[in-house]
């Protein structure tokens, strides 16, 4: 299965196909793309279900077999209930798994302390719960600051590589474990 991947930014770019394949061994390919480059699709709902729908149109145009969106939910409420309304909606033309990153993509990072470990080469200690840290890049920031990773994308396609996904649902229920649940259940209906 072909996957078109979106995301908000730089840091997802590497790490976010990472997550999707190992989070559904049926996808071999997932290309990634960013949110803000999408067609406008007009009619009713939020926003951000037109942005996904539009996805969804442009990653069929495009030969891909569904589509995994993932924004930052910012501590905006109204983004969380726009997902979840982009991820009911009937109007995607292919399957898809829409999801929404509690406070940030970069939370996640903070909920496996032993992937991170072996990835900095030293002891990390478990850090708070990750869906409640108000600056989730600045303590990833702060973890990368004294060692050789040079970049937080970096740092995120490494762990990402390492983090044990079990582990991450239990520490971020409320974004990344129904993103999990999503992208696993791609392909399995049809």
């Amino acid at each position: 299965m072909r996957v078109l991947v979106v995301g908000e930014g730089d840091h997802e770019e590497q790490a976010l196909p990472i997550l999707v394949k190992q989070l559904n061994c049926s996808i071999q390919d997932a290309a990634f793309d960013r949110i803000k480059n999408t067609r406008h699709i007009h009619g009713k709902g939020s926003r951000i279900l037109k942005k996904a729908v539009g996805w969804s149109i442009e990653a069929q145009s495009r030969g891909f077999d569904a589509l995994v969106l993932l924004m930052d939910e910012d501590g905006d409420a109204d983004r969380r209930r726009a997902i979840e309304e982009a991820q009911a909606s009937h109007l995607h033309p292919i399957p898809h798994a829409c999801g929404i990153a509690i406070r940030t993509f970069d939370a996640w990072f903070l909920a496996d302390q032993l992937a991170v470990s072996r990835v900095l080469g030293r002891t990390v200690q478990r850090q708070a719960d990750p869906e409640d840290v108000r600056n989730p890049k600045g303590q990833c920031t702060a973890l990368i600051a004294v060692g050789e990773i040079a970049t937080l994308a970096e740092f995120y396609r490494l762990v990402a590589h390492e983090m044990d996904l079990a582990a991450v649902g239990e520490r971020c229920p409320h974004g990344f474990r129904p993103f999990a649940e999503r992208v696993a259940g791609l392909g399995s209906a049809g």
